[in-house]
């Protein structure tokens, strides 16, 4: 088996070896004759031409014709003298390869100038009868366009005007000021009041940290003349008041003053006439010697009791009168009677959120009044 192997190897670099001598000589120029021809007489071998500087090296210029000598003359030339050769003809390429260059070969295996670019295509990477793509036209000879009318001279720019400086920033008027911390006291009373989550005790006094805060802010603004720019909060929420409203607000707290000051004093001349009751029991067995500064205490005791029987009846009557102002102006049927004090309830406008926190108490005939157009 190996011998065999080894013979078919010698037979392929025979044949390998007969091809490559069979191109070389076929390179030379040498062409052997066909065995019915007669032999060509002998011609002188002629000068190879230059080959193209942008192809391969042309074969076929080794087939071109022989330069040409005087008629009838034979290969000794006629005396000697040898006509010059026509300029050789430029050949015609084969075919082209895949990048575009021209290719002069003969196409078989035993070319040496074959393009071996893959040998795994059929062609060895050589491509026969396509042309390489036409070169662009050449670009249209340039016509004299008419010259440009030369831009006017460009006027010049009126300077720019400086900027106006921004003015800064003015200071807050106290007025805004107020207005902007009352804003922020009200935002923190009604976070506080609403929160369901801290301790009760510390929610209770935040709000009266901001209560406090908003009570200031509003004696400052009443001074200045304004009112608050939202509600207050920590107070009961009524609608817009009508002047009857008002002035039945007004009866029944100037009512409460003057049933203070009745009680008031009522209770100075129940002190007084006690001191004097005291005094007339303390008075039996004195000597004759202290029996007139005696009197003159009593008297004093005595007109006492009379200047605090005075107030009580000036009391009275301011109380009286109060209280025939609100029957006259018809508030005791659409409010009812003036009561002697005061009673307090709940309001009934807040909406607390957190029930743990105690909530604001209201007098009930303000917010009758108030609530009752």
């Amino acid at each position: 088996m190996k011998k065999l192997i080894l013979r078919l190897f010698m037979v392929m670099l025979s044949v390998y070896l007969l091809g490559a001598v069979i191109s070389l000589y076929a390179s030379e120029g040498h062409h052997a004759p066909a065995p019915s021809a007669p032999p060509p007489p002998p011609a002188p071998v002629p000068s190879r031409p230059t080959p193209a500087p942008t192809g391969p090296p042309q074969m076929a210029q080794a087939n071109s014709p022989p330069p040409a000598t005087a008629g009838g003359c034979g290969g000794g030339g006629c005396g000697g003298q040898t006509l010059p050769s026509p300029p050789p003809v430029p050949p015609t390429p084969t075919g082209y390869l895949a990048d575009g260059r021209p290719y002069y070969g003969t196409g078989t295996p035993s070319d040496p100038y074959r393009d071996y670019a893959d040998m795994n295509q059929p062609s060895g990477g050589t491509t026969f009868g396509t042309l390489p793509a036409p070169p662009p036209p050449p670009a249209p000879p340039k016509t004299a366009t008419t010259p440009k009318t030369p831009k006017a001279p460009e006027t010049a720019k009126a300077p720019k005007t400086p900027e106006t400086p921004k003015k800064p920033d003015k200071e807050p008027t106290k007025l805004e000021s107020l207005n902007k911390s009352w804003d922020f006291w009200t935002s923190q009373y009604n976070s506080w009041a609403n929160d369901m989550v801290a301790p009760k005790d510390q929610c209770e006094k935040n709000m009266k940290e901001a209560k406090e805060h908003l009570d200031s802010i509003k004696k400052d603004l009443a001074a200045m003349g304004k009112t608050p720019p939202s509600n207050d909060p920590t107070q009961p929420q009524y609608p817009p008041q009508t002047k009857n409203q008002t002035l039945a607000v007004n009866i029944y707290n100037n009512y409460q003053k003057s049933v203070d000051e009745l009680r008031s004093a009522q209770g100075h001349l129940a002190a007084v006439r006690e001191k004097a009751h005291l005094d007339s029991l303390t008075s039996f067995g004195i000597r004759a010697e202290d029996r007139e500064s005696r009197a003159a205490e009593v008297a004093r005791n005595r007109a006492a009791i009379t200047k605090a029987e005075s107030d009580v009846a000036t009391a009275q009557a301011k109380a009286d009168r109060r209280k025939g102002d609100w029957e006259s102006s018809g508030f005791t049927s659409k409010y009812g009677a003036l009561p002697d004090s005061p009673k307090i309830i709940n309001d009934p406008g807040q909406a607390s959120k957190d029930p743990r926190k105690e909530p604001r108490k209201v007098d009930a005939m303000i917010h009758k009044i108030k609530s009752t157009p």
